[in-house]
């Protein structure tokens, strides 16, 4: 049990891992702001639980948040945070979250009913996707900037913090970013571009 890679806070940057599209996570890791976030992704890793060990390792001594997705026991065994992608929060979660992750995990949404029962299983923030463009979904449709917004406004309305995801290039980051409506932004190769 890694007890200290606990998130105690919520962290603005959140870097997703993929080791298709972004395969060397551990200089991404270096290269970020700290008190960053990383989300362990990686569904089909042959060797998730042991590359979750390293990651949280890694965090924990790098001053980082770690979460892990789609696996609340993975996350609870690792004492890390939890990321629920949508499929997860479509319906009633099979196992509450845990008393220390309520407040402080992350799920995925991309419309109201999505955001609502994020709110509603205990999550302190969404990621709201995808914003635009992006390499991760290249044929999803886009909320756009105007979508984004109304999405945001629900989510803040409900208690929930906002995560931009999908397409951030650094004009588009800073353009969200002027409007006070975005607590922080996430995505796999968009650190190296801000």
């Amino acid at each position: 049990m890694f007890s200290s890679a606990r998130p105690t806070l919520i962290p603005r940057r959140l870097l997703i891992t993929d080791s298709d599209r972004f395969p060397d996570w551990q200089a991404a890791l270096a290269r970020l702001p700290m008190a960053s976030g990383v989300i362990l992704r990686d569904y089909a890793h042959p060797h998730r639980a042991e590359l979750g060990e390293r990651m949280a390792r890694a965090c924990r001594q790098k001053g980082h948040v770690f979460f892990v997705a789609g696996d609340l026991a993975l996350a609870t065994k690792l004492g890390a945070g939890y990321h629920a992608p949508a499929y997860q929060t479509r319906h009633p979660l099979r196992h509450p979250l845990p008393p220390p992750l309520r407040g402080r995990s992350l799920a995925a949404a991309h419309n109201k009913a999505e955001v609502n029962r994020a709110a509603q299983h205990g999550f302190g923030a969404v990621l709201i996707s995808p914003v635009f463009a992006t390499a991760s979904h290249p044929n999803a449709p886009c909320l756009g900037v105007y979508g984004f917004f109304d999405l945001a406004n629900h989510a803040t309305r409900r208690g929930l913090r906002v995560y931009a995801l999908g397409g951030m290039t650094p004009q588009n980051h800073r353009r969200l970013a002027a409007s006070g409506q975005v607590y922080g932004f996430a995505g796999i190769t968009t650190f190296n571009n801000l």
